[in-house]
C-alpha cells in the first residue's frame, strides 16, 4: 500500500485556500491508488492498487459521473460531475480511502454522488455547501437506497461533513449529522416479518438441497464451493474470513477434561483478533471432511506457487526417448501432456509475449506435419508475468502465503479456461456464490450447481443461497436451540452481542412454543401472600398499634401513622432512635462513622485555627455528634451491659439504656441490670 501523508491545513489561510491546498495534496503528494493515476481521467481503474475485503484482487472501477438510465442491450453511460467540485470529490476519495485501504470505496461514492446532485441543483461550490445541502442529499439517500444502504451512505456523508468542518473547507460553520437512522428488524410477528424472514433465511429445502449438493458435487469448482458452503455452517462465520485458512495448519486439537475439542485458527473480520474458533461435537465429522475435500482439490494449484516462489520450470521436461528433443525447447507433443497446446502458444502470443516457432527437422528426424519447436524462455516468462498481484501473499492481513492458502486455484480449475493451467488466484467470494447459484443474467447466464443438479425450492424456483443466509440461519438455530446471548456472539464471532438482534429470525410459532413450555415459571415462582384485612384509622389509633423500622445505626420507633419524621436523617441526635448492642450491622456502620468524623473534625479544627472560612459554626454542630457517636461506642464497648440492650438519647441529651417506650431513658450514672430485649422492637 502507498504511504500517505496526512492533511493539516495552514490556519492563517481561508476557506478557499485551504481546499485549493488540500486538493493539490491530493493530486500531487499522494501515491495512493499508484503514483501513475490518471488524474483527470472520468473512469479510474483500481486494478492491483484497491483491494476489498472477500474480492480479492478484482479490478475496481470508479466511474466519476451519475449513471444513466440504459435499455437491456446497451452499457450504462454517466453524466460527469459538477466542474466545479469534482476535483474535491476525487481528492476526498483519495485520502480517505488511504486512511482505510480495505473499504468498498463505492458506498462513499455514492455519498459524493448524492451530495453533488444537491450542490449541482443550487449552483453551488463546495465552499458554500450549508447543511440544507446535506439534508438534500439524505432525502435522495431515501429514495433511491433500501433502508440498510441509505444509512450506510447517511455515515459516509456524515463524515464529509465533518472533514468539511474539522479541516476549515468551508466558507462558514458546518455541523451537520445524518438524519437517517440504522433500520431495525426486531418486529416479531406479522406479514413484514415473515417476509424479511424469507429472504434472510434459506428455507428447509434449501439446506436439504445444499446437502444432496455436497453429496453429488464432481467438478472441481462444484467442490471447493459447496464444501466453502458447508464449512461457513459448521463455523458460523463470513465468507470473507475463509480466505485466511492455512491448508496445512488451520486445525486444532486438544483435551480437555477428558474430552476431546476440534477447532480452527481463524482470523475475523471487521477488527476482530486471531482466535481458535471451537467447531460444535455434532459438526467435527463434516468440518474435517470440508477442509480435506478442499485442500485435496486445491493442493495442485499450492504445488504451482511453490515451484514459482522457488524459482523453477514450470513446463515439463521433454522426454530423454523424444527425438525431438533440443535444449531450450519444448515439443508440441510434450507440451500436449498438460495443456492445449495451440491454445496456450496463442494466448501467449495475444498478451504481447513473442513465442517463435523452429522447425524440428534435423539429422535422423523424421518430418511431420507438427513436428515444432519453442523456445522455453519467453513461454516461462509469460507465466511469471500473469502471477497475481502481490504475489507471493494471498492475504496482507494474515500474512497468508499462495503456498498454504486453503482457497486458492489455478485457471484450469474453472468452467471457462481449461488450459491456462499457469494462472494462480485465490478463489474470491464471488465465484464461490457464483458457481452455486449461477453467474451472468439473461440469455448469456451460466448455470449454478443448484439449477444444473435440478434441486427446486419450495416455490418451484431452483435453489439459491447467499453465503450471508447461513449465518443468519446459524443464528436463528441457536436461538431457537436456547443458547446463550454471549455464547452466540463468541461463536460468531461478534464483538458486541447486542448485534445478535439482527440476525435472530425465530418464528413466532417458535417463540409461542418456548412460551408454553416455560408454563408458570415464564414470569417466575406465583408469590404467596397473606390477606390482611384493612383498619381504620380510629383503630390504628386506639389500637396503638407498634411500627419500627431499620436504619443504619438501629431501628426507628417513630409512628409514622400519626406524623412524619421530624428528624429526617438524624437518626442520632433523635429520642424516637434506639440502637441495640449486638447488632453487628449496626455496630460497624457506628464505628466508620465515627472515624469519619474525628477525621473531618481534626480537619476543620486546623482550618479554624488559621481563620479559615467559618468553620467554627460547622464544628459546633459535629463536635456534639462526636461526643455522642464515642458515648455510643463506648456503651457498645462496656462488658457490664449484655446483648440486646436498648440504647435510646435521654432528655439530658445523653444515651442510655431504655426498658420500653413506657419508660424513659435512665441517665448512664443511674443504670441498672439490662433487659435481653425491648418488647417494642419485638413486633417487626
Amino acid at each position: 500500500m502507498a504511504e500517505l501523508a496526512l492533511f493539516r491545513p495552514a490556519e492563517a489561510l481561508d476557506a478557499d485556500a485551504r481546499l485549493a491546498g488540500f486538493i493539490r495534496h491530493a493530486r500531487d503528494d499522494l501515491t495512493v491508488f499508484g503514483a501513475g493515476l490518471d488524474w483527470d481521467s472520468p473512469r479510474w481503474e483500481l486494478r492491483g492498487v484497491a483491494r476489498v475485503s472477500g474480492r480479492g484482487t478484482a479490478v475496481i472501477r470508479v466511474n466519476w459521473g451519475h449513471p444513466l438510465k440504459k435499455s437491456a442491450k446497451s452499457t450504462p453511460g454517466y453524466a460527469p460531475l459538477d466542474a466545479r467540485n469534482i476535483d474535491f470529490f476525487k481528492a476526498y476519495l483519495r485520502y480517505r480511502y488511504g486512511l482505510s485501504p480495505l473499504m468498498n470505496p463505492h458506498q462513499m461514492l455514492s455519498a459524493i454522488r448524492r451530495l453533488d446532485q444537491a450542490l449541482s441543483g443550487a449552483g453551488k461550490s463546495i465552499l458554500d455547501v450549508r447543511p440544507d445541502d446535506f439534508n438534500a442529499a439524505a432525502a435522495t439517500c431515501r429514495s433511491d437506497y433500501s433502508p440498510e444502504s441509505s444509512y450506510r451512505v447517511g455515515q459516509q456523508l456524515e463524515a464529509i461533513a465533518a472533514f468539511l468542518d474539522d479541516h476549515g473547507l468551508v466558507g462558514r460553520s458546518l455541523v451537520w449529522t445524518s438524519p437517517i437512522r440504522r433500520p431495525t428488524h426486531f418486529h416479531r410477528i406479522g406479514a413484514e416479518r415473515e417476509r424479511s424472514r424469507g429472504r434472510k433465511l434459506p428455507s428447509d429445502r434449501a439446506i436439504a438441497a445444499l446437502g444432496e449438493a455436497y453429496r453429488r458435487a464432481r467438478h472441481p469448482m462444484d467442490v471447493i464451493a459447496v464444501s466453502a458452503y458447508a464449512l461457513l455452517l459448521v463455523t458460523h462465520s463470513r465468507i470473507s474470513e475463509l480466505h485466511r485458512l492455512d491448508a496445512y495448519d488451520c486445525e486444532v486439537e486438544v483435551v480437555e477434561n477428558g474430552k476431546e475439542r476440534y477447532g480452527l485458527r481463524w482470523y475475523p473480520s471487521k477488527g476482530g483478533e486471531p482466535e481458535t474458533r471451537w467447531i460444535p461435537s455434532a459438526f467435527v465429522p463434516l468440518a474435517r471432511d470440508t477442509l480435506t475435500r478442499i485442500r485435496d482439490v486445491t493442493e495442485p494449484a499450492r504445488a504451482l506457487a511453490r515451484r514459482y516462489m522457488a524459482g523453477e520450470e514450470i513446463l515439463p521436461g521433454d522426454g530423454p526417448d523424444d527425438p525431438l528433443v533440443r535444449d531450450g525447447y519444448i515439443g508440441m507433443k510434450t507440451l500436449g501432456t498438460i495443456t492445449n497446446p495451440r491454445a496456450v502458444i496463442d494466448l501467449l502470443r495475444k498478451n504481447g509475449f513473442d513465442v517463435p516457432c523452429e522447425s524440428a527437422k534435423g539429422p535422423g528426424v523424421p518430418l511431420v506435419s507438427d513436428a515444432g519447436l519453442y523456445l522455453r524462455a519467453p513461454i516461462e516468462e509469460g507465466f511469471r508475468a500473469e502471477l497475481p498481484q502481490g504475489f507471493p501473499l494471498a492475504d496482507p492481513k494474515s500474512g497468508l502465503g499462495y503456498d498454504r492458502a486453503l482457497l486458492v486455484r489455478t485457471a484450469d480449475m474453472t468452467f471457462k479456461s481449461s488450459h491456462v493451467f499457469w494462472r494462480l488466484s485465490c478463489i474470491q467470494s464471488k465465484e464461490l456464490e457464483g458457481t452455486m447459484n449461477g453467474e451472468g443474467n439473461g440469455t448469456g447466464r451460466r448455470a449454478g450447481l443448484f439449477r444444473r443438479l435440478g434441486l427446486v425450492d419450495d416455490d418451484g424456483e431452483t435453489v439459491r443461497i447467499t453465503p450471508h443466509q447461513l449465518r443468519h440461519y446459524m443464528t436463528t438455530l441457536a436461538n431457537e436451540g436456547n443458547l446463550s446471548q454471549l455464547d452466540i456472539a463468541r461463536w460468531a464471532g461478534r464483538k458486541d452481542v447486542r448485534h445478535n438482534a439482527f440476525y435472530d429470525h425465530e418464528s413466532a410459532d417458535s417463540l409461542v412454543s418456548k412460551a408454553r413450555a416455560l408454563g408458570g415459571d415464564m414470569f417466575g415462582s406465583p408469590m404467596m401472600a397473606t390477606p390482611q384485612r384493612p383498619v381504620t384509622a380510629r383503630q390504628l389509633i386506639e389500637g396503638d398499634l407498634a411500627g419500627v423500622h431499620l436504619t443504619r445505626y438501629g431501628a426507628c420507633l417513630h409512628d409514622f401513622a400519626a406524623s412524619p419524621c421530624p428528624m429526617y436523617r438524624d437518626c442520632l441526635n433523635c429520642v424516637e432512635h434506639a440502637c441495640v448492642k449486638g447488632d453487628e450491622r449496626a455496630e460497624r456502620a457506628l464505628r466508620d462513622r465515627l472515624a469519619v468524623i474525628e477525621r473531618a473534625v481534626a480537619s476543620a479544627e486546623e482550618a479554624a485555627a488559621i481563620g479559615e472560612g467559618n468553620s467554627e459554626i460547622w464544628l459546633s454542630r459535629k463536635r456534639i455528634e462526636l461526643a455522642r457517636l464515642r458515648e455510643l461506642v463506648a456503651l457498645i464497648d462496656d462488658t457490664t451491659l449484655a446483648p440486646g440492650a436498648i440504647l435510646r438519647l435521654n432528655d439530658a441529651a445523653h444515651y442510655g439504656v431504655g426498658r420500653d417506650e413506657g419508660e424513659p431513658a435512665k441517665a448512664l450514672s443511674d443504670l441498672g441490670p439490662a433487659p435481653a430485649s425491648s418488647p417494642r422492637l419485638r413486633k417487626p
